[in-house]
């Protein structure tokens, strides 16, 4: 289940999302990525954007971008002709298309119940030699009691989904038991400018802030308030003081 849903909010928060974060993935897969390949395979693809980097850095003779949002997938498709959009369930495999000679996910695991798993069976999906890129979440660092009740918020609410945010160290401790070879598994440092940040934290809120789960865990006045609060900082401009720590994970197939 993706928590955030694929609505109009959800698509611009995708965009705001990569507006912050497409740097280093971008340096992550020209630095652990191949370039000249026959397929390149990017999951849980949304509107495209991550797709985007992947066809740059790979200048695979055909990229894919997988996903189970329709909505997402029209968006996706818009304007882009090089590249093919297909609807499918990320954790179901085989691939639509395959074996694959890279493999890239940002942010999908930690919407997974069982993210260790899931990396398992996405090795088999790569052909001989072939590598899996991992962009996740080690740690966010915010500060002030605004973003702080935002952070215990989203973490609930994906807790009640059996899913976690912070998945990146249990990615790190699993890599190791996996039939691959492990090129890479380093953490960087992202921080969003604060109005992208504030900007995020509202729109996921806007997405998710009335789930009956949060309301009976925080009740219904704390979560109005902070939606409002959120959609003030966004306004003011003032913005938000947030930092991700990102777990950067590269895999070979042997």
């Amino acid at each position: 289940m993706y928590t955030f849903g694929d609505s109009a909010l959800a698509t611009r928060r995708l965009d705001v999302l990569a507006d912050s974060f497409d740097r280093s993935s971008a340096d992550f897969l020209s630095e652990y990525g191949l370039r000249g390949i026959n397929l390149a395979v990017d999951l849980g693809c949304g509107i495209g954007r991550t797709t985007d980097l992947v066809a740059a850095a790979s200048e695979a003779r055909l990229v894919v971008g997988l996903d189970t949002s329709d909505s997402f997938l029209c968006r996706a498709r818009e304007g882009r002709t090089n590249i093919r959009f297909l609807e499918h369930n990320v954790t179901a495999t085989p691939f639509p298309v395959g074996p694959a000679d890279l493999v890239y996910c940002r942010f999908l695991l930690t919407h997974m119940h069982s993210p260790g798993m899931v990396v398992r069976s996405w090795l088999d999906q790569l052909a001989l030699g072939g590598r899996l890129l991992l962009d996740e979440v080690e740690e966010v660092e915010v500060s002030g009691a605004l973003l702080k009740d935002y952070q215990a918020a989203v973490n609930a609410l994906l807790k009640q989904h059996g899913q976690q945010l912070h998945v990146g160290p249990l990615l790190n401790a699993v890599s190791s038991s996996l039939p691959a070879e492990t090129l890479c598994s380093r953490t960087v440092t992202v921080r969003p400018t604060p109005r992208q940040a504030a900007e995020m934290f509202y729109l996921n809120t806007r997405s998710w802030g009335r789930e009956p789960v949060l309301n009976d865990i925080f009740g219904v006045e704390h979560m109005r308030t902070l939606v409002r609060g959120l959609g003030e900082l966004v306004r003011s401009g003032v913005g938000a003081r947030a930092s991700w720590q990102i777990r950067q994970i590269a895999l070979r197939r042997g």
